[in-house]
């Protein structure tokens, strides 16, 4: 019998971002892929790692086959020391060649070990239903984006973008907003395929990250007024708790595949295919 999968997932979230996502009701970021990863490979086993309540010299790469890194409320494009830890234990991993995979700070994250460029987004803050990402020529053949078609929605939230790709980076999928939506980066002895949006949410998580996010998504004028974010937030909500609310459906768009992320998220399920043969 074969030995089960080993798979870290490392909560890039800080104190305080933990506790904001408590306080709206969120899931953890680490607690979101570990149900996903329990609902694709019941039989793998998984450990959530938080960098940044722990002194990070205790974690082994090498008792790992792969690593996933959450989304964080932190920004590459700030000079953080916090980001030392992430980059360093990034950089460790692409060392031993141990896959990773990550979404949002995890596709930055890969770029920033690798020698790429973070900075904020001139255009804002991206964040909600995003329907507009579109497969690059290498995207439509590439094994990460398997199943997905050639333009597609997700959710998404984030201000920084990648604006300087590292040698031997794919760019998969991209929008008007940010050019770099998915990718594969290879360094050293490793591969990193990271989204830049969240094939790990669904529409519920989404309504409590609006509710996290509200006052910087007013900053941002992502939308005008609080009460223009709660209303999003409930019609979030309302979308993933009722399947017969097609006017939704019809005014946001909405993918009633997208309640269910162990269906959706083809990106992670084709990264553990391609690695793990999973």
């Amino acid at each position: 019998m074969s030995k089960p999968l080993r798979i870290v997932i490392i909560d890039c979230y800080d104190t305080d971002g933990q506790l904001g996502l408590q306080r709206s009701g969120a899931t953890l970021g680490g607690r979101l892929y570990q149900k996903l990863l329990d609902a694709l490979v019941p039989d793998a086993q998984t450990e959530i790692y938080n960098i940044a309540l722990l002194d990070p010299d205790p974690l082994g790469p090498e008792k790992y086959d792969g690593a996933c890194w959450t989304g964080s409320n932190l920004f590459l494009s700030a000079d953080n020391p916090a980001s030392a830890s992430h980059i360093n234990l990034c950089h460790a991993f692409f060392d031993r060649g141990i896959p990773q995979f990550g979404s949002c700070w995890g596709a930055q994250l890969a770029c920033a070990t690798a020698g790429g460029t973070i900075e904020a987004n001139p255009l804002g803050r991206e964040f909600g239903y995003i329907t507009d990402i579109v497969k690059t020529e290498a995207g439509k053949a590439h094994p990460m984006l398997q199943g997905k078609p050639d333009r597609y929605a997700c959710f998404a939230s984030h201000r920084d973008s990648i604006t300087v790709l590292p040698e031997q980076t794919l760019v998969l999928s991209g929008n008007a907003h940010s050019a770099v939506q998915s990718l594969d980066v290879r360094f050293l002895n490793g591969h990193f395929w990271a989204t830049q949006y969240h094939s790990e949410y669904d529409y519920a998580e989404m309504s409590r990250l609006a509710q996290t996010r509200k006052q910087a998504l007013v900053n941002d004028g992502v939308f005008a007024v609080e009460a223009d974010v709660d209303l999003f937030s409930d019609e979030l909500s309302a979308y993933q708790s009722d399947t017969g609310r097609n006017d939704l459906e019809i005014k946001h768009r909405f993918d009633p595949a997208m309640r269910h992320p162990e269906a959706n998220a083809h990106e992670l399920k084709n990264w553990l295919a391609h690695f793990f043969d999973r």
